[in-house]
């Protein structure tokens, strides 16, 4: 599980926490708000984006706080002696 924070247009109070899946709310000097808490999965992560988009918020930026436990999607060595087709 990785921790996400969302910067949305405007000033959001704290009850928009339960609708978006327990995110904290925080309020920022500039006009926005950001969201933060952990995300489970690319699934998750999809959910929470369709709340976003039908409650009307804008995102402005998304950045992941912590970095992948795996590394999937780096290319593979593969060994000398392998076969070929």
């Amino acid at each position: 599980m990785d921790l996400y924070e969302f910067r949305i247009a405007g000033q959001l109070s704290d009850r928009w926490s339960e609708r978006l899946g327990g995110l904290a709310v925080q309020r920022r000097e500039d006009g926005t708000t950001t969201l933060v808490g952990p995300v489970r999965d690319q699934a998750d992560l999809h959910g929470i984006f369709i709340r976003m988009r039908n409650l009307g918020l804008s995102l402005l930026s998304l950045r992941r706080l912590t970095q992948p436990r795996h590394n999937d999607w780096a290319p593979r060595e593969h060994s000398a002696n392998t076969d070929r087709c």
